[in-house]
């Protein structure tokens, strides 16, 4: 049986992580298109298991954490369409900067995937504890814009 506070501490941890995806989900535009030829969804996925730059595993929306303790998510995107590749991606990911911090970001993954890539991170420095983490990256490629499909725009730790 478990205590009363630890009870407490997960189902805040909990709520957190459920906030995290729906403030993503939010931020950036929901999860279908809002134009004819961009990609079909920019999502956090909490099960970064079999997610790789081009290709993701099953998506998981929540996972529960022990309070104190970590926890790595991707910021994915789906069927980007070969017709309009991926340049460049941003998002804002706003948590409860009292309880929460971003602790590390790592955009090599899609953007980074193609030969003859050439990335510029223009994130916010990590750590990141004032409740907004602002990301941008730019795949300044020549020729440029070759990353279509699916895969992991970004690793986030928090």
């Amino acid at each position: 049986m478990r205590s009363a506070p630890f009870s407490r501490g997960v189902a805040a941890a909990t709520l957190i992580l459920l906030c995290l995806a729906a403030t993503l989900a939010y931020v950036s535009g929901g999860a279908s298109a809002s134009h004819t030829g961009g990609m079909d969804a920019m999502s956090i996925d909490t099960d970064v298991t079999d997610n790789t730059a081009i290709s993701l595993g099953a998506r998981e929306n929540c996972v529960v954490v022990a309070p104190g303790a970590s926890v790595t998510v991707d910021v994915t995107a789906e069927n980007i369409p070969e017709t309009n590749p991926m340049i460049a991606f941003g998002f804002d990911l706003n948590y409860p900067s009292t309880t929460m911090a971003v602790v590390s970001a790592d955009p090599n993954f899609l953007l980074a995937s193609a030969p003859g890539s050439s990335i510029a991170d223009l994130s916010e420095p990590v750590p990141d504890s004032d409740g907004r983490f602002n990301a941008a990256v730019l795949d300044f490629a020549t020729p440029a814009g070759t990353e279509s499909g699916s895969g992991v725009l970004m690793r986030v730790t928090v």
